[in-house]
This record gives structure tokens, C-alpha cells and sequence, in this order.
């Protein structure tokens, strides 16, 4: 890589701002949605609607993000999004209806999507070894 190459990109090394930008609002969504709710009174049953929306909308911002974005790793943000909503949904029933069944399949998503994160970004750093890019318009390695 050229100087002018190594300052244009900094030392994330090709990663655009918006990807740093969209690492760092992920993680402090994610601290936000951990940490906030341990201070909060449980929902008492019939109090569904308010999880309900939140989990919407959180679904929706990742739906979003991921159809807009072209960036790989910010579509995996989104798509990790897309899953805390459902898992959120899962766990709302679950407590609505008093039985144990979302936790536990909650639980499996989770596992499952943490091994899809580590898989998905070891393919995200093999193709930014050979392209020098994470943009999903700039990847055609599989075309014949």
C-alpha cells in the first residue's frame, strides 16, 4: 500500500467510518439493552405491547440497515440486530405465557448466532485480504 493509500484509509486499515461508526453504536445498543433493563421493574403479565414494539422497532432498524448498507460487516451489525429482536420477542412471550420454551430456544439462538458472528467475520477478513474492501458491490470472486 502506498503512503497516500495508508492515510486515506488510517490504521482500521480500509474500514470506512460508518463501519467504526456502526461497531461502536451496536455495542452501546447492545450495552443499553443489557445493563438499562436491571433497573427496571419486571412487566407485570399483559404488559406485552410495550416489548412488542420495542422489538419492532429494533427488527425494523436492522431490516433496514441491512438493506441499505453495503458494507459487510455493518450488514452482519444488522443482521445480529435482527436477531436480538427476535430473541426479544421470544423471551416476551415466553414470560406472557409462563413457560419455558422461548427461553431455551432463545438460548440456542443466541449460541448459534454468536458462531454465525465468528464464521461470518473470518469470511469478511479473507475477502478483505483479496479484494482490499469489505463493499458488497466490489465482491465478485465467485463469478465465473
Amino acid at each position: 500500500m502506498t503512503e497516500a493509500n495508508e492515510s486515506a484509509h488510517g490504521e482500521w486499515g480500509g474500514v470506512p467510518g460508518s463501519a467504526r461508526l456502526g461497531v461502536g453504536v451496536a455495542g452501546g445498543l447492545l450495552l443499553f439493552l443489557v445493563v438499562f433493563p436491571l433497573f427496571l421493574p419486571t412487566p407485570e403479565l399483559g404488559q406485552i405491547d410495550k416489548v412488542l414494539s420495542l422489538s419492532g422497532l429494533l427488527f425494523f432498524v436492522g431490516l433496514v440497515g441491512f438493506v441499505v448498507r453495503r458494507n459487510l460487516i455493518v450488514m452482519l451489525i444488522c443482521l445480529e440486530l435482527m436477531f436480538n429482536a427476535v430473541n426479544l420477542n421470544m423471551m416476551a412471550f415466553s414470560h406472557e405465557l409462563n413457560d419455558w420454551t422461548g427461553q431455551m430456544f432463545t438460548l440456542f439462538v443466541v449460541s448459534i448466532a454468536a458462531c454465525e458472528a465468528a464464521i461470518g467475520l473470518a469470511i469478511i477478513i479473507s475477502l478483505y485480504r483479496h479484494v482490499n474492501g469489505v463493499d458488497v458491490d466490489d465482491l465478485d470472486l465467485l463469478s465465473g
